[in-house]
């Protein structure tokens, strides 16, 4: 009987086969530990993070918002996780396996966190900063309310881009709300209170189909180790034709992370139609846009501001009215309505209606002119020897015919504003229900020099405004023309606030402020008045009107 042949290996052929093996392992040791560049190029795939911080106190979260600033200005803030906004980005990521050699990937990726955490002692410098940011914004949210509100009461929903406004002031109501109660809890955080922010991020990766499509998966967060991340895939798998490496190999965790650079297109303004824009300078915008640029109806708001109405070629142009019988119309008068050279004319107060509301410039009218005179100024005086020597006739006959007058003083340089309010307090008439009375100023540029300048001037105008108010407990309305507001006034941001403007300008377009009544025409008609005559629009309609004449005319 034969003997079996030894499956044992001779001590050299085993040594032979465990150096073999040790050089097996090495090799793919190496290849785990050094992959090629090809093949970590073929393990890269885009992931895009997605977020928002919270603001915690003594460990509860109070405030919300997107991301912080380089100015450290908090963006985004909202009261609630569920509305805040967040930031995204991309990063490039690895698909990697968990152990060398084996292919244990099973959906793993690797990426850098790239997003600085924000320490204990920078969190206080950044709240503070923000309390001091959020009392400026708010004067300037409090500022646009007023002016939103004011073209809310002065317009009607049936008129053009009201609902756009309202739509967008309910907007800013909530956002001045959230910046409110914001405020608010950066009052309550104590010295002791222990604050922190905390970064909320969500991830998914981009993984591109047969077709070429890009498809966006949620992936899961596993952990932050040495400032990498790792994140689990859905499904735990991998595309077909991605190759994953070992998650310590130095080459990957050096492209892992990186910021995944592609050209995000361009923003540009509307071409055409409606939209909205925010130009460099902080401008908001909405309105129609031909051409890429502003034209025909929209409304800006800057610094607080708002200017609505018709744009042409990335210029305001103004708010252009719709003239009707729905508006509130009065005229103003003094003796010129009653002499024409040696001739003498009466008015015939049972014929007063508006006929015409002049030729100077162009004016949008629905139906027929023919509007009854509402409210009436008589020029009572001017500086301190002139008065009207129809002012008492008038302002008797207009009280019987039941129209509201109010008297006005013609403002002269050659007078102090103290001596001038004596003159026309001791000339004119202020009993119940009239009108507030009335400082018209028109100098020249050489009649404000010849007085001091423009502050000498404004320092007059306060003088005879204050020695009016004591005297009948209220302050004149002035009345002013364009030029002098975009110029005199902007020396007196008191008179502009605390003074009713009422407004010469002759164009077609309503002067660009907030004014209470707008001389529209120096050449208008009235039946039974002689000649031509100042016809005037109250800024607003007759709930506006009827708010005015209870709040301001005299007691």
């Amino acid at each position: 009987m034969k003997k079996a042949p030894s499956l044992l290996l001779s001590p050299q052929a085993s040594a032979a086969v465990g150096l073999f093996l040790i050089l097996l392992l090495g090799a793919l040791l190496t290849y785990s530990y050094f992959p090629s560049h090809t093949r970590v190029q073929q393990s890269v795939v885009v992931v895009e993070s997605n977020h928002y911080y919270q603001l915690e106190v003594d460990g509860k979260p109070l405030l919300y918002f997107c991301n912080i600033t380089a100015d450290s200005a908090l963006t985004g803030l909202s009261l609630s996780a569920d509305s805040v906004q967040t930031f995204s980005r991309k990063d490039t990521a690895c698909w990697v396996n968990r152990f060398p050699i084996v292919p244990s990937c099973r959906g793993l990726l690797l990426t850098r966190d790239n997003i600085d955490s924000i320490g204990v002692g920078a969190t206080r410098n950044i709240l503070s900063h923000q309390r001091t940011r959020l009392d400026s914004l708010l004067r300037l949210m409090v500022d646009t309310e007023e002016d939103l509100n004011e073209y809310l009461a002065i317009h009607r929903v049936t008129e053009q881009g009201y609902n756009m406004i309202a739509d967008f002031t309910q907007q800013h109501r909530r956002q001045t709300f959230i910046h409110q109660r914001a405020r608010l809890i950066l009052d309550s955080i104590s010295s002791a209170s222990n604050v922190r922010f905390t970064r909320i991020s969500s991830y998914q990766v981009l993984i591109t189909d047969d077709k070429g499509h890009r498809q966006a998966h949620p992936c899961r967060f596993l952990r932050n180790e040495e400032g990498f991340l790792y994140l689990l895939s859905p499904d735990s798998v991998i595309p077909k034709q991605a190759k994953a490496v070992f998650h310590r190999a130095d080459r990957v965790r050096d492209v892992a992370g990186r910021p995944f650079c592609e050209k995000a297109p361009e923003r540009k303004p509307v071409t055409k139609g409606h939209g909205t824009w925010i130009f460099p300078d902080g401008t908001f915008y909405e309105g129609n846009w031909e051409k890429g640029k502003r034209n025909g109806f929209g409304f800006a708001i800057k610094d607080g501001r708002l200017k609505a109405g018709e744009w042409k070629d990335d210029i305001f142009k103004g708010e252009r009215l719709t003239h009707s019988d729905e508006r509130i119309y009065g005229i103003d008068i003094s003796r010129h309505q009653h002499e024409k050279g040696r001739r003498r004319f009466s008015i015939n107060w049972n014929k007063l209606r508006i006929s015409h509301l002049g030729h100077i410039s162009n004016k949008t009218v629905k139906g027929h002119v023919n509007y009854p005179v509402s409210f009436l100024f008589i020029k009572a005086s001017q500086g301190i020897t002139i008065t009207n020597r129809y002012y008492a006739q008038d302002y008797k006959a207009a009280r019987k015919k039941g129209i509201r007058v109010g008297s006005y003083h013609f403002f002269s340089i050659k007078a102090s504003g103290t001596q001038q309010a004596a003159y026309f307090l001791k000339n004119a008439h202020f009993n119940p229900g009239d009108l507030p009375p009335v400082l018209d100023v028109e100098p020249s540029d050489r009649q404000i020099q010849q007085m001091g300048g423009t502050e000498a001037l404004l320092k007059e105008i306060r003088a005879f405004g204050k020695a009016v108010e004591k005297a009948i407990g209220m302050r004149p309305i002035l009345y002013v023309n364009q030029r002098f507001v975009n110029e005199q006034l902007l020396q007196a941001p008191d008179i502009k606030r605390d003074y009713l403007l009422w407004i010469a300008r002759y164009g077609e377009y309503k002067p660009d402020v907030r004014l209470t009544f707008w001389q529209l025409a120096p050449d208008g008609r009235v039946n039974g008045i002689h000649g031509d005559v100042d016809i005037n629009v109250f800024n607003g309609y007759n709930d506006k009107f009827a708010t005015f004449l209870r709040d301001y005319c005299i007691r």
